[in-house]
């Protein structure tokens, strides 16, 4: 994961994996009710990132994003 966001079910998942499987089915994949990009956030700090792929926005979650870049400088090292 390299770009995760916070689904409104509390889920974080990268926003590549979110945004291709809006593009086929407008659903959260982990409670199955309806999700619009617009709707991914989060309650930790985030960011907003516009994505030419939906022409909409998506919310970043900043604080997970760090954590796993942290964790791939140390496998790397």
């Amino acid at each position: 994961m390299k770009d995760p966001v916070m689904l409104p079910s509390g889920t974080s998942i990268d926003r590549a994996t979110i945004t291709s499987h809006l593009l086929s089915d407008a659903t959260d994949p982990f409670n199955r009710k309806p999700l619009k990009i617009e709707e991914v956030h989060s309650g930790k700090t985030f960011i907003i990132l516009f994505s030419t792929q939906v022409s909409n926005s998506c919310i970043i979650d900043v604080e997970l994003k760090q954590k796993i870049e942290a964790w791939l400088a140390s496998k790397r090292s």
